[in-house]
C-alpha cells in the first residue's frame, strides 16, 4: 500500500487503531478516494448507522484483504457507497506485499482473488507428492517472484521448509486457477478436514451453507473421529426471525457435495462465529466446544 502511495503521488493515511468516530471523519475531512481495509471493516461500513451522518461520496474504490466477502455483502457495499470497483487482494508478508489481485472494472468470478500480477509466478501442487496440477484441481499455492523474502531470521530450518526446490514460495494456502487464469483460495493445509482419506476443505462447503436463505453465518472444523480419522462439524449462525433445524442444514448441504463432504460431526446453532480481527475464523475456539 504504502508503494502504491508513492508510485501515485496519493496522500497516505494510516490509523494506529480503529475508532468509528475517526475513521468515518478522516474519510469525509480528507475526501478519501480509496480504502484498503478487511471484512470485519467493511461489515462495519455495511451495517453502522454511523455512516448516515457523514459524507462519504468521495470514496470510489474498496480494497478487500485478508479473508474473502460473501456475495450479498460484496453487492451492498457496491450499492450503498455507488464504488467504480471493489478490488480483492492476496499477499503475504513472505511476498513483500500483493501478488494476485483484481484489475479495475474488469469482471472477476465471485469468490475469486483474482489473477496474478506481473513478473509474479504461480503453481498449484499436490499436497503430497508435489507434483504441479492443472485448471480447477485444488493444492498448494506456491509463489515466486523476486520480491520474495530471503528467509527467516536466525531459522535456517524455517527457511529452507518455507521454499521447494525450484525457488517456490510454498504459501499453505490451498485453491486452484480457472480457464482464464482466476485464482480462488479454498482454505489453509492446516485446516483441511482429513475424512477416511479425503481431505476436505472447511472454507467450500462453509460457502455452500452460507447460501441457504436461513443462514446468516457459518463455520466448519475438523472433530477427531476414531474410524474416519476427522469428521467436519458445522456451527451455524441464522439469520434473524428464520427457524431451520439441524436435519434441513444437512439436507442441503447433501445436495451440492459428495458423502465425503458432509457434516458427519453434527450441527451446532450458535450466535456467532469468533474471528480474529482480520475476519478469519477462529476455528481452534470452535474445537474447544467439543474438546
Amino acid at each position: 500500500i504504502l508503494n502504491a502511495a508513492f508510485y501515485s503521488g496519493s496522500t497516505l493515511l494510516i490509523l494506529d487503531h480503529f475508532n468509528p468516530k475517526v475513521f468515518l471523519e478522516i474519510i469525509e475531512n480528507y475526501k478519501v478516494e480509496q480504502l484498503f481495509l478487511v471484512p470485519p471493516l467493511i461489515n462495519f461500513l455495511i451495517n453502522s448507522s454511523l455512516t448516515e451522518h457523514h459524507n462519504l461520496s468521495t470514496v470510489k474504490h474498496i480494497h478487500n484483504s485478508a479473508a474473502s466477502l460473501l456475495e450479498e455483502d460484496s453487492k451492498i457495499l457496491k450499492a450503498k457507497f455507488n464504488l467504480k470497483a471493489l478490488h480483492q487482494l492476496y499477499g503475504l508478508t513472505e511476498t513483500t506485499g500483493v501478488v494476485i489481485h483484481t484489475l479495475g472494472n474488469e469482471p472477476y468470478p465471485m469468490g475469486s482473488c483474482g489473477k496474478l500480477v506481473a513478473r509474479c509466478q504461480l503453481k498449484i501442487v499436490d499436497v503430497k507428492t508435489r507434483e504441479k496440477m492443472g485448471a480447477n484441481a485444488n493444492g498448494e499455492i506456491c509463489i515466486k517472484t523476486s520480491r520474495n523474502m530471503k528467509g527467516y531470521i536466525n531459522d535456517t530450518e524455517k527457511t529452507n521448509a518455507a521454499f521447494d526446490s525450484e525457488g517456490f514460495l510454498r504459501t499453505g494456502d490451498i485453491g486452484h486457477y480457472d480457464e482464464e487464469g482466476f485464482i480462488f483460495i479454498v482454505g489453509r493445509i492446516k485446516d483441511l478436514i482429513n475424512y477416511k482419506g479425503h481431505k476436505v476443505s472447511p472454507i467450500e462447503i462453509e460457502n455452500i451453507l452460507l447460501k441457504h436463505p436461513s443462514v446468516k453465518d457459518a463455520a466448519v472444523v475438523g472433530k477427531s473421529d476414531r474410524r474416519a480419522g476427522e469428521t467436519a462439524v458445522g456451527f451455524i449462525v441464522k439469520k434473524e426471525g428464520t427457524a431451520v433445524s439441524e436435519q434441513e442444514i444437512f439436507d442441503y448441504l447433501s445436495k451440492f457435495v459428495g458423502v465425503e463432504k458432509r457434516l458427519h460431526g453434527g450441527i451446532h446453532f450458535v450466535d456467532v462465529i469468533p474471528k480474529s480481527v482480520n475476519g478469519k475464523i477462529l476455528r481452534k475456539e470452535l474445537q474447544k466446544m467439543f474438546e
